[in-house]
């Protein structure tokens, strides 16, 4: 295992696209079983009113379960 930290993606992308890394690359690639290239770094935010209507759903299914186990 090899762990690599490079100071942000751009470096490490510059490493990659540098003309004289060429040669070697295949024979460092080869060498790993999977290879974890960041390509975007853009954070997928789901749609707030989804996320509402989780809420929603949730205290409807606890408020339900708090009166059905709630004694008469």
């Amino acid at each position: 295992m090899a762990v690599c930290r490079y100071p942000n993606r751009r470096t490490f992308l510059k490493l990659l696209s540098d003309p004289s890394y060429a040669p070697m690359e295949p024979y460092k690639f080869i060498a790993l079983e999977l290879d974890l290239v960041p390509v975007s770094g853009n954070m997928v935010i789901p749609d707030l009113r989804w996320v509402v209507g989780a809420v929603f759903v949730i205290i409807f299914l606890l408020v339900g379960w708090v009166h059905a186990a709630w004694p008469h």
